[in-house]
């Protein structure tokens, strides 16, 4: 479970802070990808197609 952030409403580092609370989560997926897949570049070229670059969101 990604954990809420650290205080309500705007603040200067709510991003980094939303980017904290995914961290374990993502790990996860990548570690999962990384045994199932044949190689890293492969895990990295399916993230990127998955999550184009775009502006980031508010969480």
């Amino acid at each position: 479970m990604i954990r809420p952030p650290r205080r309500q409403g705007e603040y200067a580092d709510r991003e980094i802070d939303c980017q904290e609370a995914m961290e374990p989560g993502f790990q996860a997926i990548v570690g999962c990808m990384l045994e199932r897949l044949d190689a890293p570049r492969e895990a990295q070229l399916a993230i990127a197609h998955a999550y184009p670059r775009r502006p980031a969101a508010k969480c």
